[in-house]
């Protein structure tokens, strides 16, 4: 098998963001990994690396032919390089090794600590597709098992009179969720809980909210030993 300095060597000489793109594509998808962490491809994975190394945003990887001739420093070359070198050797989701993940064009930190975000109901929320279940907007909405906290954030910008409440039992989670509340300056409108479902909270969700989201913990272990080594590098809580 070629290592993966000689598959990603000629990137640190590109001196566009097209022609990093080109190769770091290439050599992602000579590796045969696995993508289901917020891309589809290798393709799509590369442009999101090179517009973060070009401190671009994930969310402009749709306009890339845009980019594709500005120039990148040696320094942003080399990062490229280093990056997609990481993410053949490790297996790694890349978004661990950038430490941000994008859901409906908004940028969320994220690390081990939590599972990368994915999650339909994000774009349930940003089309307004849970409208008509609501006869109005809520003003109580809770996020069972919130990991990063993106839900309960997208809720409260959809809902922006909304007072939401974010719930989750790993301490290192809800951590990472305090990081990303204070991104949105959410403060004031996000509470966040320590809790086994709602053995914390004052009174049952039912009466308590008039919206309930959650995307819990669903493989099972033996499903999660057959997937492929991305999503085992993931918390085995979530």
């Amino acid at each position: 098998m070629t290592p993966p300095e000689q598959r990603t060597g000629a990137i640190s000489a590109a001196r566009t963001l097209g022609a990093a793109w080109a190769l770091a594509a290439q050599a992602l998808q000579a590796a045969d990994l696995d993508y289901g962490h917020g891309c589809a491809s290798a393709e799509d994975e590369a442009a999101w690396l090179v517009l973060h190394a070009a401190g671009l945003p994930a969310s402009e990887a749709g306009d890339f032919a845009t980019y594709a001739h500005q120039s990148l420093t040696a320094q942003q070359a080399l990062q490229i390089e280093t990056v997609t070198a990481q993410r053949i050797a490790t297996r790694q989701p890349l978004a661990y090794l950038l430490g941000e993940a994008w859901l409906v064009g908004l940028r969320f930190v994220v690390d081990p600590r939590v599972i990368v975000p994915r999650s339909f109901i994000a774009e349930l929320l940003d089309e307004g597709a849970l409208d008509p279940w609501l006869t109005e907007p809520p003003h109580r909405v809770l996020d069972m098992c919130t990991g990063s906290g993106c839900l309960a954030i997208l809720a409260a910008l959809v809902w922006n009179d909304a007072q939401v409440d974010a719930v989750d039992l790993s301490a290192d989670a809800l951590a990472v969720a305090e990081i990303n509340r204070e991104a949105y300056a959410l403060q004031h409108r996000l509470r966040l809980i320590a809790s086994d479902l709602w053995a914390s909270l004052a009174a049952a969700p039912s009466q308590a909210y008039d919206l309930v989201l959650c995307n819990p913990p669903y493989v099972p272990a033996a499903s999660m030993r057959a997937l492929p080594e991305e999503y085992r590098h993931e918390p085995e809580m979530a």
